[in-house]
């Protein structure tokens, strides 16, 4: 009985260049294993992004808590960062530009021009999800802004500047843990503030009678706008 010979189907771009070969199976194995290398190296790349961004936050909280201006390079930059949606924009897009760049190098180092197509969907699906947290970090941060504009009106109109602070720290104090975050953010970056308005929150914030309001030993926090939950990281 005469054997039926294997089926083998050559690459287009292959024929007559390297004379190289392949069946079916190994072209969806290398199209698969392509697809599981593009999320990987997405997520290596935000979780390198991430950490290079919680440690500059951790080093800003810990400079603004001790009324300190940003030292190092990453506090510098993670006060950059929040400082306004423009600077957020672009610290997402210069992100998103980066992850582009690097799925483009590994896609050329591993697949033939024709394949690239099969793959530009994962690559598209990549970014959107990127493009969308730029625009989620963005909005938290315009949030944030708000409510340190209101703080600054608030105590900017006040007769009395130094009790309208007072009366902010006091609010803040008085709700504990269950505080918002992002107020104590706001508060504590207006006390950065070199103007009447700073100087009279920062009077606040060192004066020893503040302490006098605090429940159950609760330390109020500063919290960055990256974060979702209420309760912010302690000062030290």
């Amino acid at each position: 009985m005469e054997r039926e010979p294997k089926v083998i189907t050559c690459l287009p771009s292959t024929i007559g260049l390297n004379s190289r070969c392949a069946s079916v199976p190994s072209m969806q194995t290398l199209m698969v294993t392509m697809t599981v290398m593009i999320f990987v190296t997405a997520m290596f790349i935000q979780t390198l992004w991430m950490f290079i961004g919680r440690r500059g936050r951790d080093s800003y909280l810990r400079d603004i808590g001790n009324f300190r201006k940003p030292e190092s390079s990453l506090s510098r930059y993670y006060n950059w960062r929040v400082d306004s949606i423009r600077n957020a924009i672009i610290d997402g897009a210069i992100f998103d530009i980066l992850l582009l760049l690097n799925l483009i190098v590994l896609i050329l180092m591993t697949l033939e021009i024709y394949q690239i197509p099969d793959v530009a969907v994962y690559v598209v699906f990549v970014m959107v999800l990127s493009s969308a947290s730029t625009i989620q970090a963005a909005s938290r941060i315009k949030g944030s802004k708000e409510i340190e504009a209101n703080i600054v009106k608030q105590v900017e109109e006040a007769t009395d500047a130094i009790a309208a602070a007072r009366e902010i720290a006091i609010f803040l104090v008085s709700a504990g843990p269950a505080s918002d975050g992002r107020m104590w953010f706001a508060f504590y970056r207006v006390g950065q503030r070199q103007d009447p308005v700073g100087w009279a929150v920062r009077d606040v914030l060192l004066d020893p009678e503040l302490k006098s309001y605090q429940e159950g030993g609760f330390t109020p926090p500063p919290k960055d706008p990256d974060s979702t939950d209420n309760d912010g990281p302690g000062i030290s």
